[in-house]
């Protein structure tokens, strides 16, 4: 247990038990919530349930770091509830190997109205889980989640004989997860044998970084087909990871690069690869995003030595920390000082609005933003800061629409690993 506790720590801990009474209340699975009112907090409905399985994820890694460094009971306990919901993620679906994005109790406030297979949506009447219901149509980073969660688990939370059986349960549901994934040629596919229409490829660094836990974890046959798996993946991560991605548009794929990214720096332990990996993070992704207070993103770089760390950008990712709220993290919009519009979103729109009339066809434009990032005490909060773009104008406040905070738990916990932070900050 912590003897001394700066302001930091004190509102990690607060997330953690907010976290658990208001936020994991199925399975250990993460939700955001609506409460009736401001000041009562009976919930009237749960939200953001199709992405439970990356942000339960990223709360088990969470509570792994707090455990490494603390080794408290208690971030082992809340911990193994968000293993349990990723364990249930895989084992309800009826389909070995296939990740829900979300699994809990057939009944208000999680479901609401008819529960149809053709909205992706299915009723579970037998089994451990009867009662339940489950989200399909899963995307490739709710996998993600998946796997970057179990594996800060295995690594990090399960340390004594009693949790072989989790461990071994762990092991199992990897392994199940990456033969169907062969099987159905890295296309994430639905029990009913349709493909995912929401992101459904794994391949490049995520596909890599799956497999190099799974050699790791389990070992035998998969770390015996690695060699394999560098030649079907090369490729591609050299395709996609060459390929650019900007901060004007799905500003989120920031995250999951720097999640799959993560896994690979952890798991790679052949040299000459693992230095490649570091160089093509700092390159293709890490100097994107350098200087703009993301703090995951700077611990990830400085942490796994893909970057040296920078002591100017790591003291400011401590005013990033503190600019966070203590919880509950309502959705109360900060106000925005004076700005700049980014002339590059104008231009984007105008071509857009080209090509809208010369195709005929409805393509969406690109929201307006900021030319520059907002200091941290004027972004917007949102349900998980670091996938958002700091250039981003805020929205309507709504004080009944609550945020779990895993964002602020991972990005903490992973600085007291990493020896960012410590427990006076």
């Amino acid at each position: 247990m912590e003897h001394q506790v700066g302001p930091l720590l004190e509102k990690a801990l607060l997330y953690s038990k907010n976290f658990q009474e208001f936020h994991a209340p199925a399975f250990g699975c993460s939700v955001e919530v609506e409460f009736t009112s401001e000041k009562d907090r009976t919930v009237r409905a749960y939200h953001d349930l199709g992405d439970s399985t990356i942000w339960t994820g990223n709360y088990v890694a969470a509570e792994s770091y707090r455990y490494a460094v603390t080794r408290d009971p208690e971030a082992k306990a809340f911990g193994l509830r968000g293993v349990a919901c990723l364990l249930a993620m895989e084992e309800v679906t009826g389909k070995p190997g296939f990740i829900a994005r979300w699994v809990g109790p057939a009944e208000p406030p999680f479901l609401y109205g008819e529960c149809r297979p053709e909205n992706d949506c299915h009723i579970v009447t037998e089994g451990p889980y009867a009662g339940s219901f489950w989200l399909g149509n899963t995307s490739s980073d709710q996998y993600l989640g998946w796997w970057y969660g179990l594996a800060h688990a295995y690594e990090f939370l399960l340390d004594s004989p009693e949790d072989d059986h989790i461990r071994l349960r762990i092991r199992d549901a990897m392994a199940r997860v990456i033969d169907t994934l062969r099987q159905d040629s890295y296309l994430i596919t639905d029990p009913d044998g349709t493909v995912s229409t929401a992101g459904p490829e794994i391949v490049g660094n995520e596909a890599l970084a799956f497999h190099l836990v799974a050699a790791e974890v389990i070992g035998g046959p998969y770390k015996d087909m690695m060699p394999l798996v560098y030649l079907e993946q090369l490729l591609p991560y050299l395709v996609l990871t060459w390929y650019p991605i900007t901060h004007w548009y799905q500003y989120y794929a920031f995250h999951l690069g720097h999640m799959a990214d993560h896994l690979m720096l952890r798991h790679e332990h052949d040299p000459d690869r693992l230095s490649f990996y570091r160089n093509m993070h700092r390159e293709r992704l890490y100097d994107l995003i350098a200087g703009t207070q993301q703090v995951k993103f700077d611990y990830i770089a400085f942490g796994e030595a893909a970057v040296e760390p920078n002591g100017e950008i790591l003291a400011a990712d401590k005013d990033a920390l503190r600019s966070f709220p203590f919880p509950p993290k309502r959705k109360i919009q900060p106000v925005q000082g004076t700005f700049t519009y980014d002339p590059v979103v104008e231009q984007l729109n105008k071509i857009i609005e080209f090509l809208e009339a010369l195709l005929g066809v409805d393509i969406g434009t690109v929201r307006p933003m900021a030319k520059d990032p907002f200091p941290v005490d004027e972004r917007c909060v949102t349900g998980f800061r670091w996938q958002s773009p700091p250039y981003e104008l805020c929205g309507d406040s709504n004080p009944l629409f609550e945020f779990p905070g895993e964002d602020y738990l991972v990005a903490y916990w992973m600085g007291r690993y990493f020896g960012f932070l410590d427990a006076t900050d």
